[in-house]
């Protein structure tokens, strides 16, 4: 059985700690602002490794910045039957983009009530640095995922009558991806608040476990 200290929750009072949040989400949005590229760009590799691992069809041939946008170029590898039974082995490079914003959203979110909650400043370096893998592994399962989408939302584009219905949490979704609806599901997650909800988790999760570790250290 594990024993928290409640002095490593340090619960604070409501009306300071929503100050210092919005202090703290004004400094951390200003700072992806000004310097979000060069996060991204470190992320690049590992959203490209993620997709591959996923998407085992996927070629990826390019992934970078573009403009205010995260501009993939992906070579897919199909096989589709045609109308006299034979089995087509289809190769298509396709397009896709998303706002490079996306990927800002879960940082802003977990570093500001990481940076708000009332620790001594050595403790909130460490919970800082401890939030950093996680923030890593939140991301991957965020912008490889919706990226996935796209290319497959892209590809249905041109197969006529595609179109259906999925329900979600009570909503009615229309979407044109026929293959993958597990993958559907995740991105309509994500695009519905999930994001957010992941950034919160993140930030509580990073928390606790700085708790536990300092209560085992202690």
């Amino acid at each position: 059985m594990v024993h928290i200290n409640q002095q490593s929750l340090a619960f604070p009072k409501l009306k300071p700690f929503a100050l210092h949040l919005v202090l703290a989400v004004l400094g951390v949005t200003l700072t992806f602002y000004v310097a979000g590229a060069i996060y991204t760009r470190a992320m690049l590799p590992l959203y490209s490794g993620t997709l591959s691992a996923i998407q085992p069809r996927y070629e990826v041939q390019s992934l970078q910045i573009t403009g205010s946008a995260i501009h993939l170029e992906t070579v897919v590898h199909r096989q589709v039957v045609d109308e006299g039974g034979r089995v087509l082995r289809l190769k298509r490079i396709v397009p896709v983009s998303i706002a490079v914003s996306s990927v800002y959203i879960q940082p802003i979110i977990l570093l500001s009530i990481l940076a708000t909650w009332p620790l001594a400043w050595r403790k909130k370096t460490k919970a800082l640095l401890l939030a950093i893998p996680l923030l890593i592994v939140i991301n991957l399962i965020d912008i490889p995922f919706v990226l996935a989408w796209e290319v497959e939302d892209a590809i249905a584009a041109d197969m006529p009558g595609s179109t259906r219905i999925i329900t979600f949490a009570g909503m009615e979704i229309a979407t044109r991806v026929q293959d993958s609806q597990l993958l559907t599901y995740w991105y309509v997650f994500l695009q519905t608040g999930g994001r957010q909800f992941l950034g919160l988790f993140g930030a509580l999760l990073c928390i606790g476990l700085f708790a536990m570790r300092t209560e085992k250290d202690s």
